[in-house]
């Protein structure tokens, strides 16, 4: 199924995932650079494109396997997780629970046998109002669970939202279920428990981080420790001169690169602030059709 034409994909050109001084000291030549910057006596091998070397990818798959040994041998002694009273797994991997088994829940033609589990993120914009528009739709088809950012907090009333969806978890909740090594890491454990992720509204902030790779609260780091497999949506809203600044095309650009983020791209009203134009939250209905249309394309239900 084709991408929707509500969907805007931002692209760029590619670039090497090393700086200059990064290649060098493993022994090879950014491709971006005039001056041919080496490093020689090294002794390490030449790095390859894409940034890894033989011994290097040796290692990667060493670890890889000795984690999927370990993995097998404890999974059935795995407790269940429970964050903040929100019953996240245990037990049975993302693969396990697949109906067939036929090696995760988003491959082709493989169909869970449970609802699709959508995680979603709000941030600092007006347009966290909807919430509650948005989470009672969404589960009519999919479990829900929420995220939220300290400035979204200002914009919903939890006592409104679903039971289903709350608690609503918070920045205090990742480190409030956390006292020692082997303790749940909630944004892994958000990460793991998802199908897709679905940040709306997206706040100029929120985007900027995002872009930028920062990860300074519970939402940004379920996004840098994301499944680059699972789908991410996100509909941005801002203020008019904040969607057409410079600033926000670099950073969807950024996002486009990622591979695995589609944009919903905002719509031109009467903002909150009272100017008129481009940076309004799409509407609830067309957010919630996106999502339900990547949970049928990543196979989590059948039309």
């Amino acid at each position: 199924m084709a991408d929707s034409p509500l969907i805007a994909a931002y692209t760029g050109d590619e670039q090497s995932n090393l700086p200059s001084a990064g290649v060098a000291a493993l022994g090879g030549t950014h491709p971006g650079t005039t001056t041919g910057v080496t490093a020689t006596g090294s002794g390490l091998a030449p790095i390859r494109p894409g940034g890894s070397t033989p011994a290097a990818d040796a290692l990667v798959q060493q670890v890889a396997q000795e984690a999927d040994a370990d993995a097998s041998s404890n999974r059935a002694n795995r407790a269940p997780i429970v964050i903040a009273g929100i019953p996240l797994g245990g037990g049975a991997t993302e693969q396990e629970e697949d109906l067939d088994g036929g090696g995760g829940a988003h491959g082709a033609g493989i169909f869970l046998s449970r609802r699709p589990r959508i995680l979603v993120g709000v941030s600092g914009s007006v347009a966290t109002i909807k919430l509650t528009q948005i989470t009672k739709l969404l589960l009519e088809f999919a479990d829900v669970h929420i995220v939220s950012t300290k400035s979204a907090r200002h914009f919903f009333n939890e006592a409104e939202l679903p039971q289903q969806c709350c608690p609503v978890l918070t920045d205090e909740d990742e480190w409030r279920n956390w006292k020692a090594v082997g303790d749940p890491v909630v944004h892994i454990e958000l990460r793991r428990w998802a199908d897709l992720l679905l940040i709306a509204p997206l706040s100029a902030n929120t985007l900027a981080k995002m872009a930028n790779g920062l990860c300074d609260n519970l939402l940004t780091c379920v996004v840098r420790a994301w499944d680059s497999t699972k789908p991410v949506l996100v509909a941005p809203a801002m203020n008019t001169y904040m969607w057409e600044s410079p600033f926000t095309s670099q950073h969807l650009t950024s996002l486009g690169k990622l591979g695995f983020v589609s944009v919903i791209e905002p719509v031109a009203k009467k903002l909150a602030c009272g100017d008129v134009g481009h940076g309004g939250m799409a509407s609830v209905e067309t957010i919630v059709e996106e999502v339900r249309q990547r949970c049928v394309q990543a196979g989590l239900f059948v039309e």
